[in-house]
């Protein structure tokens, strides 16, 4: 495992590159998978998934219920998470042989989709992943504890009523992306100046991704976290992840190109019942 070196998003700007060190070995690539602790759900993966059999995988999981909640790629194959616990309400996705195609992003956005996963492969095509959400709905408690409950299972909480002649609860809740507005960068380098511009403007990292040397970032509004950090290194930086861990922080984004890799670390508004996570 690498060490961090220290460097602020203010320190860099887009374009300038950390300077490399010398290591003595062979070249190796790894998978870095992040994991959280939660309420129990139905999910299923797929790996070294083909172009030809990603539809397939995909539809079989709609049947049962599931969608995908995350995609990643390596040597051109893929790597889909599909889970009930999303909260959408329907999904499309497009793999194109364009990194991250406007046009076709553009025209989801106009139905209400946003993007809620991406990943790139080495040829430098890349799968997206757009999901929709239904409104909010209306819930009625006796008890506070079943309140709490359905806020642990990942439900937004919109309004909350006590009622006046009995102990009771009305909650408007929803689930799945709260998403207002995104916007997406695509650029040869990773983009500091470009993420911290949006960041002032309301809008928060969701979605990276790499094909090749190119960088693909997502950044969206209402996206439920009060600060981001970036932690961008040569290897996995596990120092400085441990740190932001220690802070509250947790990993909501990830991606990396041969020669770099880049994580994002958010700390939300409100309190989750994700408290414990863990990479492998």
């Amino acid at each position: 495992v690498g060490q961090k070196r220290e460097r602020s998003l203010t320190e860099l700007e887009d374009g300038e590159q950390l300077k490399k060190r010398v290591r003595l070995g062979s070249p190796a690539s790894q998978w870095i998978s992040i994991y959280n602790s939660r309420t129990s759900m139905k999910q299923r993966y797929h790996f070294n998934v083909m172009d030809s059999r990603l539809n397939q995988h995909v539809e079989k999981g709609k049947e049962d219920g599931l969608y995908i909640s995350c995609v990643a790629s390596s040597s051109n194959l893929w790597a889909i998470v599909m889970d009930a616990g999303t909260g959408f309400t329907s999904q499309v996705y497009e793999l194109s042989p364009i990194f991250l195609h406007k046009e076709w992003i553009m025209e989801q956005w106009e139905k209400n989709y946003y993007i809620t996963s991406v990943a790139g492969a080495c040829n430098g095509s890349a799968l997206v992943i757009m999901s929709k959400v239904q409104g909010p709905s209306l819930y009625f408690y006796r008890y506070i504890d079943q309140l709490s409950m359905t806020v642990s299972y990942d439900y937004v909480v919109i309004k909350l009523d006590a009622g006046n002649a009995d102990i009771s609860f009305l909650l408007m809740a929803t689930k799945g992306t709260p998403y207002t507005q995104q916007s997406y960068k695509v650029t040869d380098v990773f983009p500091f100046k470009w993420i911290n511009k949006k960041w002032k403007e309301g809008f928060s990292v969701t979605s990276m991704t790499a094909a090749g040397n190119k960088w693909g970032i997502v950044m969206s509004r209402n996206a439920g976290y009060r600060l981001q950090v970036v932690e961008l290194d040569f290897l996995y930086p596990s120092e400085g992840i441990h740190r932001r861990w220690e802070k509250g922080f947790r990993i909501t984004s990830a991606a990396a190109t041969e020669d770099q890799a880049a994580f994002i670390l958010s700390a939300p508004k409100r309190k989750s019942q994700d408290v414990m996570q863990e990479t492998l």
